[in-house]
């Protein structure tokens, strides 16, 4: 990516993304109190190891969120996502039609996000052959987590990231529609965090993935074999409203290979409609 590259043709994609967003002003979210289990929700399963217990609507399945719970409190979400479950985005471009798919305005509630965790299960469970992501978003440390169930001489990982601000980073885009400023780490290139920036503000912090980048290890269930494919702990500590997901299959100029994308805001859906380049 020259100028790490944002080429006009990933610009058209952030334009194509940028327009069925609307209107007024851009402001920095606020941390919300903590979240209660919504009306309908239900739990299943026994507790599992460093995550606790996992409830869910059923209307709000196969997607989610699911919600993770530990005595008695919300200390993150759960989202599953494949390319299957994401919808098809064909756009035109000056170079030809450009064709991504995405999940839109997944929910974070703004709440402070202390750091996330993406994994891949192969087979995937609950019917997708092809294997299926989740991305957790933790409220509580690895430290905090790895109190649950586990006995206390049980080490807590290391997250993979350091702590890591907008700060630290370097201009690498001008406004791009809906999502401002691009700004990355020295040596941070190419999967993030890339931070997004308009009037100064950082309105959202951005990761990007394949499988390249992930460990893998196997497990043995009574219904057979699975793979786990896991990118680590990322630190984040950010409020957050709401999380984009994209797969790009073909990539895009400076990454021109597959992967996923994952934006997430500080801003709302509305207000990302009034981040416009000379805003």
């Amino acid at each position: 990516m020259p100028k790490l590259g944002l080429t006009k043709m990933r610009k058209w994609l952030f334009v194509a993304l940028a327009l069925p967003l609307v209107l007024p002003g851009v402001a920095s979210a606020q941390a919300a109190p903590g979240l209660t289990l919504p009306d309908g929700a239900e739990c299943v399963g026994e507790a599992v190891p460093a995550m606790g217990d996992h409830c869910f609507r059923p209307q709000d399945m196969p997607i989610g969120p699911m919600y993770v719970v530990w005595q008695g409190k919300v200390i993150g979400l759960e989202y599953f996502f494949a390319p299957s479950l994401m919808g098809r985005v064909e756009i035109p471009t000056p170079a030809g039609p450009v064709t991504f798919f995405q999940l839109e305005n997944l929910d974070i509630f703004g709440q402070k996000v202390d750091h996330i965790s993406v994994n891949y299960i192969y087979p995937g469970v609950g019917g997708f052959e092809d294997g299926i992501y989740a991305v957790h978003l933790w409220f509580i440390t690895p430290e905090e987590r790895y109190q649950i169930v586990f006995p206390q001489a049980v080490p807590s990982p290391v997250a993979t990231t350091a702590p890591i601000t907008p700060w630290d980073a370097i201009k690498v885009t001008d406004v791009i529609p809906a999502m401002g400023e691009h700004w990355i780490v020295p040596g941070g290139w190419p999967w993030g965090p890339t931070y997004m920036m308009y009037n100064r503000k950082l309105i959202g912090v951005e990761f990007e993935f394949n499988h390249d980048v992930m460990r893998g290890s196997k497990m043995v269930t009574p219904e057979g074999e699975l793979f786990i494919y896991d990118l680590g702990l990322i630190q984040v500590g950010h409020t957050l409203d709401h999380m984009n997901i994209e797969y790009l299959p073909s990539g895009h100029e400076g990454m021109g290979f597959w992967h996923f994308a994952i934006h997430m805001y500080n801003i709302t859906p509305q207000e990302r409609g009034q981040v416009l380049p000379g805003g």
